[in-house]
């Protein structure tokens, strides 16, 4: 969560999300768009249930995985008034030796779901 992230232009947001994402989890995305929707903006989320991070990308037409990447996918970080990034369990900057930061992505690409966003951002830029 960062500063004043809230405050967008007045333009419809929409973010395409894989549920299997183990790099950039879903959880907090998901409370993002409740807090915009909160100060009205018009926003949509979805989130393909099998696709994994980069599932867009025919580059990883092969899953790759990765035992060593780190990932904040646990991780609560909050942007101080000061512009420092805080992790909101310990009350203390974040760090990448913080407990919440673990190890382990995926990369795949999935082909229905890359389909589905690609359609969608047809859609949504006729209107």
């Amino acid at each position: 969560r960062y500063r004043e992230d809230e405050q967008l232009v007045d333009r419809p947001v929409h973010i395409f999300h894989g549920a299997l994402d183990d790099f950039n989890s879903v959880e907090p995305c998901e409370r993002y768009v409740e807090r915009l929707k909160a100060t009205g903006t018009d926003v949509e989320l979805t989130v393909y249930p099998d696709a994994h991070h980069v599932f867009d990308w025919e580059g990883f037409a092969q899953a790759y995985s990765a035992p060593d990447n780190q990932s904040t996918r646990h991780c609560r970080i909050l942007e101080s008034p000061f512009g420092v990034l805080v992790n909101q369990d310990t009350g203390q900057p974040f760090s990448y030796d913080d407990a919440c930061v673990v190890t382990g992505t995926t990369a795949a690409y999935n082909a229905p779901a890359s389909a589905a966003v690609i359609e969608a951002i047809k859609e949504l830029l006729e209107v």
